[in-house]
């Protein structure tokens, strides 16, 4: 459940506020980021740093193990 989304004026940067409420042992986040050449990104859940996959320029699948129904922070910055 995304409790709040925030992009920056050229969507470099995401800040999303989430809760999970299901049982499945892992979820996949799918952003769509700028897809500017040569832009490179760093994704942190709650302010660690966290492996994603770029599957096209711009395009981050984050995978993630979260079970606990507390609300998180995702945030993705253009580095």
């Amino acid at each position: 459940w995304l409790d709040r989304t925030v992009f920056n004026a050229d969507n470099t940067q995401l800040e999303a506020d989430f809760t999970y409420y299901g049982k499945n042992e892992k979820i996949t986040f799918i952003a769509t980021m700028n897809d500017a050449e040569n832009t490179e990104y760093a994704v942190t859940l709650d302010g660690e740093n966290i492996a994603f996959n770029e599957r096209f320029d711009g395009t981050l699948e984050i995978e993630l193990s979260v079970k606990d129904n507390e609300m998180h922070k995702l945030e993705i910055k253009k580095i």
